[in-house]
């Protein structure tokens, strides 16, 4: 019978990790800027206030012209817009794989890693109001505290990889 639970449990939670990276896949959208146009774009994200050529250039760390160029090109997809101080976001896009929370743009592995977490205290709760550990919540602590994890790490490395673009 515990071994039922078990497996039992488990299916549980595989099945729960396997609709949440379905509904990751299922939502991401091709990105169409990369390179120096998404490290543009990033910055002006961050800033959050308009900002001139050169202050853009000198925050990434690339030559004015080029910032002038691409900086043309996202106005004239309708992604940014000038104002009488710089440049700043009109549009926002979707980047693969993120999403907006307020101004900020975080990758989606974030909020799954917040989902498991969440299973975690509430299983630590649980034991903790009726002073019982079962085998079912010790495996429902163990395998969303490693999904978790993983997630987390995973999100971590595609922010670097984001930022290095």
């Amino acid at each position: 019978m515990l071994l039922l639970g078990f497996i039992n449990t488990q299916s549980l939670y595989l099945s729960v990790v396997y609709s949440v990276l379905s509904i990751a896949k299922s939502r991401e959208v091709d990105n169409s800027l990369t390179g120096l146009p998404l490290r543009i774009y990033l910055y002006l994200l961050s800033s959050g206030e308009p900002r001139t050529i050169r202050e853009i250039a000198s925050g990434i760390g690339a030559s004015p012209s080029s910032v002038h160029y691409h900086v043309k090109k996202l106005v004239e997809a309708g992604i940014l817009e000038r104002s009488s101080n710089g440049y700043y976001i009109a549009r926002r896009i979707s980047i693969k794989g993120y999403i907006y929370i307020g101004s900020r743009l975080v990758p989606r592995l974030f909020v799954y890693s917040l989902f498991f977490l969440g299973i975690v205290i509430g299983e630590l709760l649980k034991i903790a109001l009726t002073m019982t550990i079962s085998y079912d919540a010790v495996v429902a602590i163990a395998s969303s505290a490693t999904a978790s994890v993983l997630l987390l790490i995973e999100g971590l490395e595609a922010w670097r990889r984001l930022m290095e673009d």
